[in-house]
C-alpha cells in the first residue's frame, strides 16, 4: 500500500508509463486475489489502487479503426501494438475483485471499451496463458451503460491533460498534453501532444517502446526542440494554467532544459546498441525555458499553439504527422492523412520558418531489434471484433527553425479529405502587439486573438449547428 502511494500522483496518474503503471497493479491485483482467498483483507478497496484504474480508463482513446478498440495512448514507453495494448484486461481483473461495486462496473466498461481482452500478451510470454484470466477475470460481470468518464476534457495531475471532443456525427476528438513532472519510461516527450480528429490518429507519439527506443529524441515528438540535441534528465515540466469550457480548452506549460546529450538523428536499430552508449551530459550555462499555450477548438478540430521561449539556443518546432504526404507553401503545409482525415498547418510566427518534411516508420511487433515475432501464433487471443497485427507506423515530420529566445506561433486543423483545404490568415502583427489568426474551415470559422502577456485570449467561434459565441479564456 505504502508502494502504490509513493507511485501515483494524486489524480491516479503514475511516476511511470501507463504499461509499467499497469504491471504494477497487476501484481498488487495477484496480491489482493491470494490475500482475499486466505480471509485477509486485500488491496483492491485501497483509494489509490481505484483512483490509478480510473485514471488509466479516463485516458483511453477514441475506437482506433486499426486494432478495433480504444487504446493506451502511446505516450511514454507503451506500444501501439499488442504487446502493450492487451495489458488492459487489467481492467477486467479489477472489476472481478470488486464486484457488486460501481468501480466494478466501471471497469468492466473500461475493459469492454479497451478491446475485451482476456489474455495479455505479457503473461502469455511468460507461459501464464490461462491461469490469469481463470483466476482473476470474469467476463460476465455487469458493466456501465454509458461512457461518461469520456464525456469532458480533464487534467490529470503529474501526467498533464487529456482534452475531448464529441461531434454529431458520432466521432470524437481527443488531445492529451503531457505537461507534468512524470518521467519514468517516459521518452523525451515533455511539452508534447498527441491528438486523434474526427476518430482518428493524425499526431503521432510513435508507439514503440524500446524497439526503436526514442529516448533521446525530442525533434521526434510533437514539442520544440533545443540546439537539435537531446534533453538529459531531469526534465523539468508542469502545467502553469488550465481552463476547460464547452466547446475551448486552453492549457498554459512549462518545460525547463538544464542540461543535454547528443544523440544521432533517429533511434538506434542495431541490436547490440546499449543506450548507455550515449555520451555524457552537459549543464547548461544558461537553463533554456519553453512555455507552451494551447488553445482546442472542439467544433472546427483546431488547435492554436504560441510557444514562447526565454533562452540562449536555437530551436526546433517539430510535429509528427499520421501522413502520406506533405505540399509545403511557405509558411502553409497540407497534409494528406493515412486514414481519411488530412492536416493543414500554417506557422503565423516565424514569418520565414523554412519548413522541412522528413519521414520516420517503424514495424511495430516486426521491429528487427527486441524480435517479437512470435506475435503471429497469439493471433488467437484477440477478441471478436478486434484485430491483431504488426501495428507498423509511417508519419511525416514537419519542422520549422528559430533563432534563440524567437517564439513560435502556429495553427493545425484537421479536416475529412476531400474537404477543401482550410484558410487561416494572421489577425494582428503577431509580433509586438495583438496576435491572432482566424480560420475558416469546412465546418465554420473561429478567430483566437491574445496580446503579452498571452494570460488572456478571446475566441470567436461561428458554425452551422452551433452558431456565434464568445469565450474568454484565461
Amino acid at each position: 500500500a505504502a508502494f502504490l502511494q509513493g507511485y501515483h500522483f494524486a489524480s491516479g496518474a503514475c511516476q511511470e508509463a501507463a504499461t509499467y503503471q499497469l504491471v504494477s497493479l497487476g501484481y498488487a491485483l495477484q496480491l489482493h486475489t491470494a490475500a482475499a482467498r486466505r480471509g485477509h483483507d486485500g488491496l483492491a478497496d485501497l483509494p489509490v489502487l481505484r483512483r490509478a484504474f480510473e485514471f488509466l480508463a479516463a485516458t483511453q482513446t477514441p475506437v482506433d479503426g486499426r486494432c478495433g478498440y480504444r487504446m493506451l495512448p502511446t505516450v511514454g514507453h507503451v506500444t501501439v501494438y499488442a504487446w502493450c495494448q492487451t495489458l488492459q484486461a487489467l481492467f477486467g481483473w479489477a472489476a472481478r475483485a470488486t464486484q457488486g461495486t460501481a468501480f466494478s462496473r466501471r471497469m468492466m466498461r473500461a475493459w469492454q471499451r479497451g478491446g475485451g481482452h482476456v489474455i495479455s500478451l505479457h503473461d502469455y510470454q511468460q507461459n501464464l496463458v490461462w491461469a490469469p484470466p481463470l483466476l482473476l477475470l470474469d467476463g460476465k460481470l455487469p458493466s456501465l451503460p454509458d461512457d461518461d468518464d469520456l464525456a469532458h476534457s480533464q487534467i490529470f495531475d503529474g501526467l498533464g491533460a487529456v482534452l475531448r471532443a464529441h461531434h454529431d456525427d458520432g466521432s470524437e476528438g481527443y488531445l492529451l498534453a503531457k505537461m507534468g513532472p512524470a518521467q519514468g519510461h517516459f521518452d523525451q516527450d515533455e511539452g508534447s501532444l498527441f491528438w486523434y480528429a474526427w476518430g482518428q490518429p493524425i499526431l503521432a507519439d510513435f508507439g514503440t517502446q524500446y524497439d526503436p527506443n526514442f529516448h533521446a529524441h525530442p525533434w521526434l515528438h510533437n514539442r520544440v526542440s533545443f540546439d537539435h540535441k537531446a534533453d538529459a534528465a531531469p526534465r523539468q515540466g508542469g502545467m502553469l494554467a488550465h481552463q476547460l469550457d464547452q466547446g475551448v480548452d486552453y492549457l498554459c506549460g512549462e518545460v525547463t532544459v538544464s542540461a543535454q546529450f547528443f544523440h544521432g538523428e533517429w533511434p538506434d536499430r542495431d541490436p547490440n546498441y546499449d543506450f548507455r552508449q550515449a555520451g555524457d551530459p552537459w549543464i547548461l550555462d544558461t537553463p533554456q525555458r519553453w512555455r507552451r499555450h494551447v488553445i482546442y477548438v472542439h467544433a472546427l478540430e483546431a488547435v492554436v499553439l504560441l510557444d514562447e521561449i526565454d533562452g540562449t539556443l536555437p530551436t526546433d518546432w517539430n510535429l509528427q504527422v499520421h501522413a502520406a504526404s506533405a505540399a509545403v507553401d511557405g509558411s502553409s503545409v497540407h497534409c494528406a492523412g493515412h486514414f481519411g482525415v488530412d492536416l493543414d498547418v500554417c506557422m503565423l510566427q516565424p514569418g520565414a520558418p523554412a519548413i522541412e518534411v522528413s519521414a520516420f516508420d517503424h514495424l511495430g511487433f516486426d521491429e528487427p531489434r527486441g524480435n517479437k515475432s512470435w506475435w503471429r501464433s497469439a493471433r488467437w487471443t484477440a477478441a471478436p471484433g478486434t484485430t491483431m497485427t504488426n501495428m507498423a507506423e509511417q508519419a511525416l515530420t514537419l519542422r520549422a527553425h528559430a533563432d534563440a529566445g524567437q517564439p513560435y506561433f502556429a495553427a493545425l486543423v484537421a479536416r475529412r479529405a476531400g474537404v477543401p483545404p482550410t484558410r487561416i490568415e494572421a489577425v494582428g502583427d503577431c509580433g509586438v502587439g495583438d496576435w491572432g489568426v482566424h480560420i475558416v474551415s469546412g465546418v465554420g470559422e473561429a478567430t483566437v486573438t491574445t496580446s503579452p502577456p498571452f494570460s488572456k485570449w478571446v475566441v470567436d467561434i461561428d458554425t452551422p449547428a452551433g452558431g456565434k459565441c464568445r469565450l474568454y479564456v484565461g
